[in-house]
């Protein structure tokens, strides 16, 4: 059986947490074993937040350092957080979106640059591909959808878990605001696809 492991990683209040949840159902749907495990450490706050999604016949839900196929990080520095995680094969999502702690804003740390970020991924894997999730999210008017922008996203990268299941997951799992969580799952998968068209 496949083995898929996910990390995830972000703040609180940009659904770190119900992203792992949605990525763990789609798997469900298709008839997979999966095991999650989520640390939300001081997520009410802004705190760090991270989540592994294992897809297999795994022991542990917690992810070995350098074993993650993907690496989702909703926020730009949280990202550096996953470092451990990595090996060249490792795809790395990255929403571009900068979330400043209180300490930044008290000048006593300094937020990295997105330069600094990109060259610390790439020392573990060329791999990353970049987004304004945010951003996107605010162009259909639901600043909330970064999450879901970003789950569209990983599905037209991944090559494991169909489309549709994704959807239907989102259906049982997303009861309000259905119909723009759909839409930000769109816009994030057709993004990632057209880049990879450019690609070649």
């Amino acid at each position: 059986m496949v083995e898929f492991n996910v990390v995830l990683v972000g703040v609180g209040g940009q659904g770190v947490m119900l992203l792992s949840e949605l990525i763990a159902e789609t798997a469900i749907l298709h008839g997979l074993k999966v095991a999650v495990s989520q640390q939300k450490g001081l997520a009410q706050r802004g705190g760090s937040i991270k989540a592994f999604v294992r897809v297999g016949n795994v022991k542990t839900p917690l992810i070995d350092d350098g074993s993650a196929d993907f690496v989702l990080a909703l926020e730009l520095a949280e990202s550096l957080r996953a470092l451990r995680y990595l090996n060249r094969e490792t795809k790395v999502i990255l929403n571009t979106q900068r979330v400043e702690s209180i300490d930044v804003y008290l000048g006593t740390e300094k937020y990295p640059g997105e330069s600094e970020v990109l060259n610390a991924i790439k020392s573990y894997t060329s791999k990353v591909y970049t987004l304004d999730a945010h951003g996107l999210a605010n162009k259909i008017g639901f600043p909330l959808g970064a999450n879901v922008v970003m789950l569209g996203a990983f599905a037209a990268k991944q090559n494991l878990l169909m489309k549709e299941k994704f959807l239907e997951a989102m259906k049982r799992k997303l009861k309000k605001m259905l119909g723009k969580n759909v839409e930000a799952f769109e816009l994030g998968y057709n993004e990632t696809v057209k880049d990879l068209k450019n690609q070649g």
